[in-house]
């Protein structure tokens, strides 16, 4: 879906709200769709599918690098919550 037709969506569904800050949990796909136990819909769709995500997701962070925080989700919880909170501090 085109960019600017979800922001317009998101605008008329929440008047306009926009979070301060929005931390995105980045994953390479295929470590995601390696750690499902369950397979919604979405995840049946498969690889490429989950690559089209992700790159649309990373588009929109880097359209707004000020209120993104992308955060390296691979590894533990310890170092994944680490890296979040670092991601807060730095301001980045």
């Amino acid at each position: 879906m085109d960019p600017a037709r979800i922001r317009a969506l998101h605008a008329i569904a929440t008047g306009d709200l926009w979070p301060d800050v929005t931390i995105q949990m980045d994953l390479p796909p295929e470590d995601g769709l390696a750690r499902q136990a369950d397979r919604n819909r979405m995840e049946e769709r498969g690889l490429e599918f989950a690559v089209r995500v992700r790159n649309g997701f990373l588009n929109l962070a880097a359209a707004e690098p000020r209120r993104y925080r992308v955060v390296d989700a691979r590894g533990d919880i310890d170092a994944v919550a680490a890296r979040v909170w670092e991601s807060l501090r730095e301001g980045r």
